[in-house]
């Protein structure tokens, strides 16, 4: 069994939800699908500086972890459905879980 195994369903649901909120072409919400498992990846490993927009329209620049051992613990107050249509990390500089829509993803660096 290969270790490093994409979970194709979250990423064509994350991928259809993009398109769905955009109407965007598909193959560019698969692109920014496959970029939020390459930034999820990352931000397993270590940390990384993520760039959104937020939903009043304001620019975020955030230094983002989802590493245990760095301190994040992201824990829900209760049972939530994970959304496609949401990335959740642990901002380092507030020191608590942050989100954003999908779609608003600028860039990101390590």
């Amino acid at each position: 069994m290969k270790k490093n195994i994409i979970d194709r369903q979250k990423l064509m649901n994350r991928a259809w939800a993009m398109h769905r909120e955009t109407r965007d072409n598909m193959s560019v919400c698969l692109k920014r699908a496959w970029e939020l498992v390459r930034l999820g990846k990352a931000l397993v490993d270590g940390e990384a500086t993520i760039r959104y927009y937020k939903l009043d329209g304001t620019l975020r620049i955030a230094r983002a972890t989802l590493s245990a051992e760095r301190g994040a613990r992201i824990e829900s107050k209760g049972v939530r459905k994970e959304s496609p249509k949401v990335f959740t990390y642990w901002d380092k500089g507030a020191d608590g879980i942050r989100s954003f829509r999908v779609e608003n993803l600028i860039s990101w660096s390590l």
